[in-house]
């Protein structure tokens, strides 16, 4: 059996971004992350501080 490929895709309206890296450590447990994208609004107000967190994990952003 080889490896698991997973892909992780975030609602960023209803993840907080303090969770982030702990979600993408849990996940490496079960396979090859190959896929990381977070889907919101990001000019908002609301979501104005997951630009670090994003770029830190290398997170693509998706609006």
């Amino acid at each position: 059996m080889g490896s698991r490929k997973i892909a992780v895709l975030i609602d960023s309206e209803n993840t907080p971004h303090s969770k982030l890296s702990s979600i993408i450590e849990e996940l490496s447990r079960y396979g090859q992350i190959i896929v990381k994208c977070a889907y919101g609004d990001f000019s908002t107000e609301q979501l104005k501080n997951w630009k670090q967190p994003l770029n830190e994990l290398a997170i693509q952003d998706k609006q």
